[in-house]
């Protein structure tokens, strides 16, 4: 078992982290950074939605997945937004954060 997490906030987690996860060395945990290094995977997760290889079923998600925007930066690299500020988008990245170690082989 492994765990993502964005380490702007992962203070806040440590001590969840550490006590639902059993890992308090940090071998099961990997920071994944929001922002354009999600590039790929937001691309990845776009193109698998798309091509309905990747099938949620689940309100909450498709809430999210509406909710989110990408900016495209000027490398052509993309990053989640909000559409509205009161927007949430907290399922989308957590699947992207999921589909990343799935893809890396780290889940």
């Amino acid at each position: 078992r492994k765990v993502g997490y964005d380490p702007a906030r992962y203070e806040i987690l440590k001590g969840l982290i550490e006590r639902y996860f059993f890992d308090k060395d940090g071998d099961n945990q990997r920071a994944i950074r929001q922002g354009f290094s999600m590039s790929d995977y937001i691309k990845l997760l776009k193109s698998k939605l798309a091509e309905n290889k990747l099938i949620h079923n689940q309100k909450v998600m498709q809430w999210a997945l509406n909710n989110t925007a990408v900016k495209i930066g000027q490398n052509g690299d993309y990053m989640y937004t909000k559409k509205l500020e009161k927007d949430k988008i907290d399922p989308t990245v957590a699947l992207t954060m999921a589909l990343e170690m799935a893809v890396s082989d780290e889940v």
